[in-house]
């Protein structure tokens, strides 16, 4: 009860976050100390019920943040993942496929439009470099400009998988939207995995045993 109680007092103050001028920070820590009181309860089923409404709030104070700083996704890539991962095990828990099909494609949307403005602004960051700036201090800043999105390209591919795994829940042809969908993936192993998790979550027999032959390929 103190944990689910702590949740709650959580997402108000993450309410608050969002109506100050700081926002991004506060409620990127406000959602730390959420996620940090919300593990204990993330373990079984009988005690997600009792997550699931305070990790929608916390998740959407977290979106409003972006209107006021869409690179402030970044600095809550990791817990954004963690409740992102809750949530769908909520719905997962009774069977509410379609609402954790609309969670992976809101939560896909939004990090491609992150990541979209993070590539513009690096490109634009890039251009206005002096040349005559030290190779090694460059180097530098080209490595702690690149894990954002490579955080972010690790939520976007679980979140892959969770989509072929809702699909195949719903009874949708998963295995040609995931063909299209990996058209572009360059990862062998991502692609392996995500044809694997099709297969253990595949209905009909044929599907898995298909899924399984283009995960070893």
């Amino acid at each position: 009860r103190i944990h689910s109680m702590s949740l709650i007092r959580f997402v108000k103050a993450g309410r608050y976050a969002v109506a100050a001028s700081e926002c991004p920070n506060i409620c990127a820590n406000t959602a730390k100390h959420f996620w940090n009181s919300a593990i204990s309860l993330s373990k079984v089923a009988v005690s997600r019920r009792l997550c699931k409404i305070p990790v929608i709030c916390m998740l959407a104070c977290l979106d409003a943040c972006l209107s006021t700083d869409p690179m402030s996704l970044f600095d809550s890539i990791d817990v954004r993942a963690h409740l992102l991962g809750l949530l769908l095990e909520c719905h997962a828990d009774v069977d509410q496929w379609k609402d954790a099909l609309k969670v992976v494609d809101e939560a896909s949307a939004t990090i491609a439009k992150a990541l979209a403005y993070f590539y513009q602004n690096k490109s634009e960051s890039e251009e206005q470099k002096n040349n005559e700036v030290d190779e090694d201090l460059l180097a530098e800043d080209n490595a702690a400009a690149n894990c954002p999105d490579k955080a972010a390209e690790t939520l976007r591919k679980s979140l892959l998988e969770w989509r072929n795994r809702i699909l195949s829940k719903l009874g949708r042809c998963a295995a040609t939207q995931l063909s299209a969908q990996l058209r572009g993936e360059k990862d062998s192993v991502t692609q392996a995995r995500v044809w694997a998790t099709l297969a253990r979550t595949a209905i009909h027999p044929t599907q898995q045993l298909n899924s399984y032959k283009r995960a070893l390929d």
